[in-house]
């Protein structure tokens, strides 16, 4: 009977470890996604500067570079920010389950998962807050690029 409680529980941290590492690896690319973005917008702002500078492109002021996505950039940048948030929660959840079936050898019971708020509506009413968040932080961004190009 030992053994059978033994194999039950290492099937347990194992069905863990996996469900940990998948969102880990989803979390980390759309984290990814999100950079690549970002970057990619930024790129293009130094490009534009180094092309009205064109005696020293190598010497760019970070006072020229427009950071301007256009509509459809600024959508994706919103979508791939949200999902990298929505992941990092999913993360932290699938690593807390993770951490209690490595303490206890069982999983969460329903009871357990309800008091501990892990359902989907906690991560809508998150995401509800992150969007504006997301909003403010893009619009503080470009406050500071705008401040510094009129400085």
């Amino acid at each position: 009977m030992a053994a059978q409680d033994t194999d039950s529980s290492s099937h347990h941290v194992q069905e863990a470890w996996d469900w940990l590492s998948v969102s880990c690896d989803a979390a980390t690319r759309a984290e990814s996604r999100f950079r690549n973005l970002f970057n990619k917008i930024a790129q293009r702002g130094i490009d534009e500067a180094r092309r009205e500078n064109p005696a020293q492109p190598s010497l760019v002021d970070l006072r020229d570079i427009h950071f301007q996505p256009t509509e459809e950039e600024k959508q994706q940048l919103r979508d791939a920010y949200l999902e990298w948030q929505a992941f990092k929660i999913i993360w932290a959840e699938k690593e807390e389950a993770y951490s209690f079936v490595k303490d206890t050898g069982r999983p969460f019971s329903a009871s357990e998962k309800a008091s501990r708020g892990v359902d989907e509506a906690k991560l809508k009413l998150l995401q509800f807050f992150v969007k504006p968040a997301f909003y403010i932080l893009v619009t503080i961004a470009a406050l500071i690029v705008i401040a510094h190009a009129t400085i």
